[in-house]
């Protein structure tokens, strides 16, 4: 039976399995496909490799837009086709291949929607494959779909960056140690950079110097598991004492096995402070540093002894390399100085819910993966009640968001950025603009912009799906599935630009439209090391969430 399976069907061979997928930055492998009568062709007109294939945001127009919401009968329908499968999640998206940079006249065929289907690597034959994605084929044609293909490949969800490698090269020496746990840094400990300082280009260490600074898009871990890093989420400003809260991700502050609900309270249970930034990217930065005062040192001997330059211009150049040096030296003392884990210590949690499930007001579930953390104001030179949530980016990184938008969406307001490059985001987006974004593309279709600072990312920018994403994990024991906010990486013409929207370690990190208001915050990513597919927790419902759950009313800060 199953030889005459595959004999019908056709099973991928190793190469299409391999290359199906080829120019997604994860690499994932197909496990099966319902258009098998559209034949894989191996190369680009040449030998080894196929033509680059890239995703993009579905049509909101498109008929499924209406029939692929929370619990509706579709969903149903195509959860039954898959439940001998161990899936991980389902997005809607369009697939295509990307012009050829070589022929650039040589027109590629349309970008088709696809029901595309992620399963855990190796879990999932194409014998056990092939029958479901038929199955879901037939399904969409039953509600009145017949354009929409159903595509498995083999791509994990993660929610949390593993640092096991980093570990097991140099155990975590704060959770190996039998000492109390400290409340806060010492007094004598370094404050974070002010947010008011801005960035600007020609700063080598620009982006590390955000690691570090108030400004959102620096990396933070808990002091117990300090490797164990995401992004700063958000700056929230508590309505009752007007106290500065920050908003991360729970799985960057707490370990999946650890304790339930918690809130803070130095009488009933240690203090679980947080610290930025995380051990591997202050490490990361070290070793920077260190490299790049050994080249400062190789040029300047270079310059020296080379007499063929005019000797103003030797001076001048000579002169250049001495101040960036002394510019360098005083960043690696200072990174020296907070080798410690304690010395960065820069608040504790506050309150996080259960690692659980929880119900919109529109009815659909989403995971609740929130922690608030309260700041210390010693380890900040801005006074913490005027902290706001500034994003420090350079002229290049501003150049590349508004022509980004310029180029998607007819307007843009090109004012929001200051001479500092600093943005300052206010406002958030609310749920049914990004179901229904309110820029038209210069194709006449509703688009949304959305751009991200993160730490291993740094500026990214990308396009929303207004087609919302379904993910299968366990929780608590449970096999649970929730809504996900789908972002894919606005892939330049040619495919110039990196191709991936976030990195592990930019989880929990800030999402915001051009208009630079806070759209949410990043959840999770779909993808083995690099993400192909991004998810976020719209805004909207974080504050809804932590009024809820913690009885505490916020606004953004």
């Amino acid at each position: 039976m199953e030889e005459a399976l595959r004999i019908t069907a056709g099973e991928p061979s190793i190469q299409e399995r391999n290359s199906y997928f080829h120019g997604l930055p994860s690499r994932p492998k197909l496990v099966a496909r319902s258009n098998i009568e559209v034949k894989f062709k191996p190369g680009n007109g040449g030998i080894w490799w196929p033509i680059t294939k890239s995703l993009s945001p579905a049509s909101p127009n498109h008929k499924i837009a209406s029939l692929w919401v929370w619990d509706s009968p579709l969903q149903r329908d195509i959860f039954n086709a898959l439940s001998g499968i161990d899936w991980k999640a389902i997005d809607v998206l369009r697939i295509g291949l990307d012009p050829n940079p070589e022929c650039p006249e040589v027109p590629v065929p349309g970008r088709p929607h696809v029901l595309l289907v992620s399963v855990k690597p190796d879990s999932t034959t194409w014998q056990q494959a092939y029958p479901a994605v038929m199955s879901c084929r037939r399904i969409l044609q039953q509600h009145g779909i017949d354009d929409i293909h159903c595509e498995m490949k083999e791509s994990p969800v993660s929610r949390a960056y593993d640092p096991s490698v980093l570990e097991e090269e140099e155990p975590d020496p704060a959770a190996e140690s039998s000492l109390p746990v400290p409340n806060a840094a010492p007094p004598t400990a370094p404050k974070l950079i002010s947010q008011s300082q801005g960035v600007r280009d020609g700063d080598l260490n620009m982006n590390h110097r955000t690691m570090a600074s108030e400004c959102l898009g620096g990396t933070i871990a808990s002091y117990l598991h300090p490797r164990r890093q995401g992004g700063k989420g958000l700056y929230l400003r508590r309505m009752d004492t007007g106290a500065i809260l920050m908003l991360t991700c729970r799985h960057v502050v707490f370990k999946e096995e650890e304790p339930k609900t918690y809130q803070h309270s130095l009488e009933l249970q240690s203090p679980r402070p947080v610290i930025q930034p995380g051990s591997g990217t202050h490490r990361k930065m070290l070793d920077f540093i260190n490299s790049n005062i050994k080249t400062l040192d190789g040029r300047t001997g270079r310059l020296q002894n080379n007499f063929d330059l005019p000797e103003e211009r030797q001076k001048a150049l000579i002169t250049t390399c001495n101040e960036e040096q002394v510019s360098s030296n005083m960043w690696k003392d200072y990174l020296i100085s907070i080798k410690d884990v304690e010395t960065r210590i820069i608040g504790h949690v506050l309150f996080s819910p259960e690692y659980g499930c929880g119900i919109c007001p529109s009815g659909s579930v989403r995971l609740r993966n929130w922690a608030l953390v309260e700041l210390h104001p010693d380890k900040h030179q801005t006074d913490i009640r005027d902290l706001k949530n500034v994003v420090a980016l350079s002229l290049t990184d501003l150049r590349a968001i508004t022509v980004a938008a310029a180029t998607e969406i007819h307007k843009y307001d090109y004012s929001l950025f200051d001479l500092e490059g600093l943005l300052q985001l206010e406002g958030i987006v609310h749920e049914d603009e990004i179901r229904r974004p309110r820029t038209m593309s210069k194709n006449k279709e509703p688009v949304m912009v959305v751009a991200m600072f993160g730490p291993s990312s740094e500026r990214s920018i990308g396009l929303s799906n207004s087609i919302m994403s379904v993910t299968r994990s366990v929780v608590n024991g449970r096999v649970e599935k929730s809504e996900e906010w789908c972002i894919l990486c606005r892939k330049e013409v040619y495919g110039r630009d990196k191709g991936y929207f976030s990195e592990p370690d930019d989880l929990a990190s800030c999402v915001w439209d051009t208009s630079g208001r806070v759209a949410g915050i990043l959840s999770a990513g779909n993808g083995a090391g690099i993400h192909d597919v991004t998810y976020a927790t719209p805004i909207e419902w974080l504050l809804h969430d932590i009024r809820t759950q913690s009885g505490i009313d916020v606004e953004l800060a």
